[in-house]
């Protein structure tokens, strides 16, 4: 967890945007993914302190947010994180609202909730060998999109 301080100073050295701009060049290698993972993470941390999330609240980040849930689907971190990420920023610039209520941005948030759904209903006819990490992950999955509506 990031201090206040360092979050500032984080938004201040327009830090987001750079790392934005990184996120957007990776792929499915694992040390991309791995890469994603901190960077989601370093964001989310961020976001935990609302006033500074309209530094990186902007259509663009929102597209990057949405184009890493649908290529991360299968991956439930990521996907949980770039959810959590876009509603913040939705929440923050209507701008952003108005970006995911767009026909085509609407078509792809839909088919994913319904993905997500697919994935999180048949949690009682998991095999016994699957691990708790997963059915918890799969329950968050369904909590964000449940909860958010799929940005309406």
């Amino acid at each position: 967890r990031l201090s206040q301080l360092c979050c500032v100073l984080f938004t201040e050295a327009n830090a987001a945007r750079i790392l934005l701009d990184l996120i957007r060049s990776c792929n499915r290698s694992v040390p991309h993914v791995e890469l994603v993972q901190c960077i989601l993470l370093t964001l989310d941390n961020v976001s935990q302190y609302r006033k500074l999330v309209p530094s990186f609240a902007d259509c663009s980040s929102a597209e990057i947010f949405l184009d890493k849930m649908q290529m991360f689907r299968d991956k439930d971190g990521i996907f949980v994180l770039s959810v959590s990420l876009l509603q913040s920023i939705a929440d923050c610039n209507p701008a952003v609202e108005e970006f995911c209520a767009m026909h085509e941005h609407l078509k792809r948030l839909k088919a994913l909730h319904q993905l997500s759904l697919r994935k999180a209903r048949p949690l009682h006819n998991m095999p016994g060998k699957r691990d708790k990490e997963t059915k918890q992950n799969r329950m968050k999955r369904r909590e964000h999109f449940d909860k958010n509506a799929a940005i309406k």
